[in-house]
């Protein structure tokens, strides 16, 4: 069985684009945290989603933010400048879930009175 399921941040904004079919696609990297012999540090998937959840995710998904994933290993394939075919590790990711958005700035002083909306 070649299943797949990650958690991780997007390491950058995902790339979508169009089909000529007209179909949506999504390619983004997910940083996925490993620890090894008591360090810490990250393995980048790259991922690919279509249609709807390709949509979706470059819609609402955003560098750094955690997400989900659930999909399968498939090999992607280019040829390089020499002609040679080269082939690299990609998840195929139909369905995804939402986790934490970036921290963005956090206020390190309380709030004065004046300030509180209610």
């Amino acid at each position: 069985m070649n299943q797949v399921s990650l958690v991780g941040r997007l390491a950058r904004e995902p790339e979508v684009f169009y089909s000529q079919a007209g179909k949506a696609v999504a390619k983004y990297c997910l940083a996925v945290p490993k620890r090894i012999n008591g360090e810490t540090g990250a393995d980048f998937i790259n991922c690919v989603s279509f249609g709807k959840t390709a949509e979706t995710i470059g819609n609402y998904v955003t560098k750094g933010q955690q997400i989900g994933v659930t999909g399968r290993m498939d090999p992607g394939k280019y040829t390089n400048k020499e002609g040679n075919t080269r082939y690299y590790p990609q998840v195929i990711v139909p369905s995804f879930t939402f986790g934490a958005r970036p921290k963005t700035t956090s206020r390190n002083t309380p709030l004065d009175s004046e300030e509180i909306p209610f």
